[in-house]
């Protein structure tokens, strides 16, 4: 089983805007990872998002893209209510066997819809 921990969704924002090849980010990082997992052929991953207060909502979206095929992410809702929708428009998924995601009362974004859009979400 593999666990990743995630205290935060990160990304170098200026290295990103500089178009430099090795930026850092949460999505690069854990792609990585899952390579190396999906190499040791690991049975599981475990996403430790626990004390996890947010951080990038670019990188949120991506992460999740990371285990899902396509489909809505996450809802904002803006200060005259209305809601704007994010999706995944990818279909290529990193990792597809089974997953967990750890979370307790200090994580700052809901994984209610990549609940409800994965099944595989324990």
């Amino acid at each position: 089983m593999g666990v990743i921990t995630l205290p935060k969704f990160y990304i170098d924002f200026e290295g990103y805007r500089r178009g430099d090849p090795n930026y850092k980010s949460t999505t690069r990082d854990v792609s990585r990872i899952l390579d190396t997992l999906n190499q040791e052929k690991v049975d599981a991953v475990v996403l430790d998002l626990r004390n996890n207060g947010g951080g990038s909502l670019q990188e949120a979206i991506e992460l999740t893209g990371l285990f899902i095929e396509k489909g809505p992410v996450v809802q904002v809702r803006g200060v005259r209510n209305d809601v704007e929708v994010h999706e995944d428009r990818d279909n290529s998924v990193k990792w597809s066997g089974p997953f967990a995601v750890l979370i307790n009362r200090f994580y700052g974004i809901s994984i209610g819809n990549l609940r409800r859009s994965n099944p595989r979400l324990w």
